[in-house]
């Protein structure tokens, strides 16, 4: 009440008890109320607090979010062109740092330090600064020292080990806000801050307690059901994933990144078109969100959608030109329409951007392969290899084209690779039994094929192999039973109508069989189709 009060009185005595409290208060609500006040004084002079503030929440805090609606009413501050104080360089730097104008903002501070080398919000904020221009280990130093000047300085303990956290260094970073919070219990952003760290450790459960924890101290904290939402995705539970996405955006509508992730959650559900919207959704509230552009290029390449797909992904790259994720989006988009050397030179730039990115030599192996340059395919997969001897694709790539080379004991020992390094891969079983197909290992081929159908109910492919066997062995109803599931499983796969018109043929449903084969013959490649118009043929004038 008396925030309001003073907010809209509007006096410019107002301002000074109103900053006062807004230096000191922690509790979301009152933060807001005492925000808002300031910004309802409409004086110049409130904007250093807000400023203060704002550095000591953060700019995604809960408190800051519902505060900046109003910032707006304050207006522009007179700079100081002549600071003569301490104070003076301190605050005309945090209008410098509002302004993202760092090296003046960072020269300002030091000359505040300077006047006065015990002044601790300006080691504070200059740390703030040279971290946001990534000098990580400047703004340590600065807090460091604010922590030894102030051993109770809780935004110093904080904001250490937000830098902390940034240089991988989770441990000092979880000392750090655990520091804080013995400073501070009830303040939400703590806990949260800990099960960042705690989460990028893979301590999840920890991660969860504290994001519950941050919850239930301010239910209207949208960063933690956010960061919540995310763990949920982690850890497999989509519903629960979404019903926290719901939440943080209903806290904070405007915030592109909730949408996003949400969108990715959507994607991995199967929800391609609730996916896309949210995509749609990021890039409305922040069109030079490069990440949302390549998620949404997924989603449409997904959808089958591949010309939308890399428009997109060309979108991202324009945005930006080092996102190495996006080559390699659109190093797959440019293999699925066949258009082999730009796909390979998507995946060489990915390559030259990150010499590490596996993913981006299993690509161009693939791309390789698909052009018929077997030799360079086979360089690519083993240099995977050689980078991350844990890399599963690249066994799987490798071991696919050792077959296709026909060199079947390599394969079979990638294979078995493939399975030692995770005994639930379903592709493992599945190539597996391939090769075993091709060895005319009909029962260990069998045994894959039924592991891969255990495993993953709607692997298509299996079914159809597996029928493939049964068809092989005269066992025609089995072999029928196989084909007809993959067909439902995959319509659009050709070998599914081909096993599928072969059997029918066989059990004298020759009507059926030709509907079928015909259907095959749709699908199939061109190279493929004259074949299966042969055979379409010769059942018609057999008797």
């Amino acid at each position: 009440f008396i925030c309001r009060v003073l907010g809209r009185l509007g006096l410019p005595s107002c301002v000074s008890p109103l900053g006062k409290w807004m230096a000191v208060v922690f509790d979301r609500e009152l933060a807001v109320e005492v925000g808002i006040a300031l910004c309802n004084t409409r004086q110049s002079d409130a904007q250093i607090h807000l400023l203060q503030a704002r550095a000591r929440f953060g700019i995604h805090s809960a408190q800051w979010v519902q505060i900046r609606a109003f910032f707006h009413r304050i207006p522009e501050a007179t700079e100081c062109k002549d600071p003569l104080t301490a104070v003076d360089f301190f605050e005309r730097g945090l209008r410098y740092k509002q302004k993202k104008r760092y090296a003046q903002s960072i020269q300002d501070y030091s000359k505040a330090i300077k006047l006065d080398p015990k002044f601790v919000k300006a080691y504070g904020n200059r740390a703030n600064a040279r971290k946001a221009t990534g000098d990580l280990d400047g703004a340590y130093r600065d807090y460091s020292k604010a922590i030894e000047l102030d051993p109770n300085y809780f935004w110093a303990y904080l904001n250490r080990g937000d830098a902390r956290g940034d240089q991988k260094n989770f441990d000092g970073a979880i000392e750090d806000y655990e520091t804080a919070i013995d400073l501070n219990p009830s303040f939400g952003p703590a806990y949260n801050k800990r099960g960042l760290a705690r989460c990028a450790k893979g301590d999840l459960k920890g991660a969860m307690t504290d994001y519950d924890t941050a919850i239930r101290i301010d239910p209207e904290y949208a960063r933690a059901y956010s960061n919540r939402a995310s763990l949920f995705h982690r850890l497999g539970d989509l519903e629960k994933a979404i019903v926290d996405y719901d939440k943080a955006i209903q806290l904070d509508p405007k915030n592109a990144k909730i949408y996003s992730n949400r969108g990715i959650a959507y994607k991995a559900k199967g929800d391609l078109d609730r996916a896309i919207a949210d995509y749609d959704k990021a890039i409305e509230l922040d069109p030079k969100n490069a990440k949302a552009y390549s998620n949404r290029s997924l989603a449409r390449m997904a959808n089958g959608n591949l010309g939308s797909a890399l428009t997109d992904c060309s979108k991202a790259i324009k945005l930006n030109p080092g996102y190495v994720n996006a080559y390699g989006i659109r190093g797959k988009i440019h293999r699925k329409l066949g258009r082999l050397d730009a796909s390979i030179r998507d995946f060489a730039k990915a390559i030259e951007l990150d010499p590490k990115n596996i993913d981006a030599y299993n690509g161009r192996g693939l791309a390789y392969q698909a052009k018929g340059d077997l030799d360079s395919a086979l360089a690519d997969f083993e240099f995977g290899i050689q980078r991350a001897p844990s890399s599963i694709d690249a066994y799987l790539n490798r071991g696919l084209l050792r077959g296709l080379k026909g060199d079947f004991v390599g394969a079979l020992e990638d294979c078995e690779k493939v399975l030692e390094l995770n005994p639930d891969c379903v592709d493992g079983y599945y190539n597996r039994g391939r090769i075993r197909g091709k060895r005319k290992d009909f029962s260990g081929a069998l045994e894959d094929y039924n592991q891969t159908i255990k495993r993953d109910p709607e692997y298509a492919r299996a079914y159809i192999n597996r029928g493939n066997l049964y068809r092989d062995r005269k066992d025609l109803d089995r072999a029928l039973a196989d084909y007809r599931v993959g067909v439902r499983l995959k319509p659009g796969l050709w070998q599914g109508w081909y096993g599928l018109g072969q059997t029918l043929n066989l059990k004298g449903q020759r009507k059926k069989g030709l509907d079928a084969l015909r259907r095959s013959c749709e699908l199939a490649p061109r190279d493929i189709r004259p074949s299966i118009s042969r055979e379409i043929e010769q059942i018609k004038t057999s008797r």
